[in-house]
Parts: C-alpha cells; sequence; structure tokens
C-alpha cells in the first residue's frame, strides 16, 4: 500500500486563498495547489492487512461535521534552520476531538503511537537553504492572514508515493462525517 497519511481536504476558495500568498522567494518550494490538505495523522508504510484493518477502524469513528478556520504563520522547526512554512489552524476542539479518534484507530490497528503532539497546521512550503530572516519576513508581512471558513464533513485516507518531483497523493477512502442538528 505504500506510505499512508490521513487528512482533511480544504475546500477550493481556501487553497486559491493560500497559493495567492506564494511569491519567488529563494529556498521557498511551495506546495501545489492541489496538495494542500490537513493532516490529521502520518500513519507510514502499510502492508494491505493493515490498510484493511485502518479502513475498518476509520470507518468506525463517530464525530460530527464541524468548521475551523486557517489563521497565522509559522516555520517548523522553532530552532534551527526553518524546514517547513505553515499556516495555523485557529483554536477548535471539534478537529482536536476527530484527530484523537484517528490516532486511536491508528493504534487499534497495529501502529505506533505518534510521539508529537498534534500541531494541526497547513504546510504550504517546504524550504530549503532559505534565510530565517526572509522566513520570518514573509511571517510577519501575512500576519492577519484568515481563511474564509472550512466546513469539515469528512476525512480522507491517501496513499503519498515520493517521486524526484515530489509527492503524488492518491485518495484511498473517504469517510463522512454527519451533520446532527442539536
Amino acid at each position: 500500500m505504500g506510505r499512508l497519511f490521513v487528512a482533511i481536504d480544504l475546500p477550493e476558495e481556501v487553497r486559491r486563498t493560500i497559493c495567492r500568498l506564494q511569491e519567488e522567494t529563494l529556498g521557498f518550494k511551495w506546495v501545489p495547489e492541489e496538495q494542500l490538505h490537513l493532516t490529521l495523522r502520518f500513519v507510514g508504510d502499510a502492508d494491505n492487512e493493515q490498510y484493511q484493518q485502518l479502513s475498518q477502524n476509520l470507518a468506525a469513528i463517530n464525530s460530527d461535521a464541524f468548521t475551523f478556520t486557517l489563521k497565522a504563520l509559522g516555520h517548523f522547526p522553532h530552532h534551527g534552520p526553518p524546514r517547513i512554512l505553515w499556516i495555523g489552524i485557529d483554536r477548535c476542539p471539534d478537529l482536536m476531538a476527530l484527530q484523537r479518534e484517528v490516532e486511536a484507530a491508528c493504534v487499534t490497528a497495529g501502529f505506533a503511537a505518534d510521539q508529537r503532539p498534534f500541531s494541526p497546521h497547513i504546510t504550504i512550503a517546504r524550504l530549503k537553504d532559505a534565510s530565517i530572516a526572509e522566513v520570518k519576513s514573509f511571517a510577519a508581512r501575512h500576519s492577519l492572514f484568515r481563511s474564509a471558513m472550512c466546513a469539515v464533513n469528512s476525512f480522507h485516507l491517501y496513499a503519498s508515493t515520493l517521486l524526484p518531483k515530489g509527492a503524488v497523493h492518491q485518495r484511498l477512502n473517504s469517510f463522512p462525517l454527519p451533520t446532527r442538528s442539536a
């Protein structure tokens, strides 16, 4: 099955808004519009049996649809040369709850628990030899960035194949989140 990850797709309007931030900057490799997503869990390599079990576990998740907003820019790591430029997510308890359920589904399917705390973000650029001053300047210029509301009605299991030109993502399964009235 290859390298798997669980993600939320962004609305087309929001992806286009993010792409309008892109500018020619030395050392910035922008993520293509069609690959912008919010990763809930990087799973890693999986065989067919693990994929089947994970798919069953993800299908059993019982979360409701919700919304969130993107805001603020930053970079990883916080210390040392920056490698990733990201846009953050406004506080969203429903997103955090869904991520905990996804994590539990992965662990129950036999994958090791993720040791890093979940830090919801959208990777918008990979950085190679970008100066910290340029990265901080870019983030400062766009510090007031806010997206339109992102409605989350489903999440997805993807396979990622690494090629010389970059990663190619293939959606394997989608898992709907019902809208329930109060």
